[in-house]
């Protein structure tokens, strides 16, 4: 009896266009959350809230 481990990518993961895909949706990702979190920083900063040290 033997026990195979396989060492193949799931077909979600095949080709360069799914790397494509992946990097594009971080950088979309960060797009949308990177201005929102400065803001809400500002935002405490001019409300009276302690500094991020």
């Amino acid at each position: 009896m033997t026990f195979g481990v396989r060492h193949r990518r799931p077909a979600g993961a095949r080709g360069w266009w799914a790397l494509v895909a992946r990097t594009l949706a971080l950088v979309l990702t960060l797009t949308v959350a990177a201005p929102g979190a400065g803001l809400a920083a500002d935002l405490a900063f001019h409300a009276g809230g302690r500094p991020f040290r």
